[in-house]
């Protein structure tokens, strides 16, 4: 099964996330909107693990997190993966609350480390498919396949501030499953912060 770490979106936030994709879209052309239902912050990305690695995976995160708080985030400032030359991923970041999804993000690491066995990199950080450091965001629109991307000066420039902030209390072990008409997540574990 193809499976993520993530914290997920209230319905208030998800409906913030929105009005910010709909007042980008005149300022942004070859751009896939992250549904709402779809929106969330990944805490770690797993890809295809075997069904079995499932209990004590989560079990893992139960254990992460009665060791870690609840905590609040709050959401602003847009930027570009990998960069504005090549746009590949929109994301809104992340601006109260950022220790604190490191930190979570920290644990999962290093649990996951121990049960599938995730190497160390030369460097001696840790892998995460490919990045060297989790940087706290939320994705909110992809490139479409084949089509140019362009984005105005102003959609960066400006500050998308969300209106209220997320409680976060909890978060997910994810499944993804890929379909024609894109993916569906289903959540396969809730773990309860403290």
């Amino acid at each position: 099964m193809r499976v993520f770490i993530a914290v997920n979106l209230d319905q208030h936030m998800r409906k913030e996330i929105e009005r910010i994709q709909l007042e980008m879209e005149s300022k942004v052309q070859g751009i896939r909107w992250v549904r709402s239902e779809l929106l969330h912050i990944t805490l770690r990305f797993l890809g295809e693990i075997d069904r079995a690695v499932i209990p004590a995976l989560s079990g893992a995160m139960n254990v992460i997190a009665h060791k870690n708080t609840s905590f609040t985030l709050s959401f602003s400032r847009t930027g570009i993966f990998p960069s504005l030359k090549k746009p590949r991923v929109i994301w809104i970041g992340v601006e109260k609350g950022v220790e604190e999804l490191k930190g979570l993000a920290m644990h999962v690491d290093r649990a996951i480390e121990e049960i599938l066995g995730v190497k160390e990199e030369k460097s001696g950080q840790k892998k995460r498919q490919g990045k060297e450091k989790f940087k706290p965001h939320l994705t909110i629109g992809r490139a479409k396949i084949n089509e140019t991307v362009h984005i105005s000066q102003d959609a960066l420039a400006r500050k998308w501030l969300c209106a209220g902030t997320l409680n976060v209390d909890s978060f997910y072990l994810m499944e993804s499953i890929i379909t024609s008409s894109g993916p569906i997540y289903r959540s396969a574990g809730k773990f309860l912060l403290k």
